[in-house]
């Protein structure tokens, strides 16, 4: 696919034409869910998890954040959630309220979230 990650502050990520695993999972019926890092670039919204098959996505897009506050080194605040279906498009948080909660925290309960609201006929 690639040979490096994508810095921050670049206009790159990862191609189009590169299909991951959530994109035919959820053209089949499967609800598709990311929790944690996104390293594929984020230079627009097309870039982003939910619009590369993932139905949410909860996280971060960068490495190198601080698990309390959630910034990188340059002080920049990268912690997210984004959702996306054909009838709203797409969705995103900037997550108010986080800051000073361990992101592993914020994960486990985001988990839960998505399981219990999981309708159970649907794959996952």
């Amino acid at each position: 696919i690639q040979d490096d990650i994508f810095k921050w502050n670049t206009a790159e990520c990862l191609k189009e034409g590169q299909i991951l695993m959530p994109e035919p999972l959820r053209a089949n019926g499967y609800a598709t869910h990311l929790i944690g890092k996104w390293h594929l670039g984020y230079a627009r919204w097309d870039c982003m998890p939910c619009m590369r098959g993932f139905d949410t996505a909860y996280g971060y897009t960068q490495a190198c954040i601080n698990w309390l506050d959630h910034k990188m080194a340059t002080d920049y605040r990268d912690f997210y959630s984004c959702s996306f279906t054909q009838e709203d498009g797409l969705s995103v948080s900037t997550l108010p309220g986080t800051n000073g909660v361990y992101s592993m925290k914020l994960y486990g309960e985001r988990a839960e979230q998505i399981l219990d609201a999981h309708d159970p006929t649907q794959p996952i």
